[in-house]
């Protein structure tokens, strides 16, 4: 099969064959998971379609939450620059599911 890939036609022929083919759905899905020294976990869950836009929206809105904090300059974790929670809020306005979670204490 791959000797006949050097003969042009076959090779054309194959190439629009394999792009008229669709795998998948173009959604995507992110789930976070987090756990305090003090044994707090926290879930949150992003999804939506076309990550391209998914990605634009959270680099912007990181952006823009940077610029417009007013933290000092210094080196800090990135969500000590802005609340998570307003964030995720912000992100649902552009066309993302967002399920910030709920907050759970450790079992006692």
């Amino acid at each position: 099969m791959l000797r006949g890939l050097a003969r042009p036609k076959l090779r054309d022929a194959l190439v629009a064959l394999l792009t008229r083919i669709r795998m998948g759905t173009g959604g995507f899905a992110v789930k976070a998971e987090a756990e305090g020294a003090d044994g707090r976990t926290h879930a949150c869950s992003v999804n939506g379609h076309g990550v391209g836009h998914a990605t634009g929206i959270v680099a912007t809105l990181a952006a823009e939450s940077l610029y417009t904090s007013p933290r000092a300059a210094s080196i800090s974790h990135i969500e000590q620059l802005f609340n998570p929670a307003e964030f995720f809020r912000r992100a649902a306005d552009h066309r993302l599911t967002v399920d910030p979670g709920t907050p759970h204490l450790p079992a006692t």
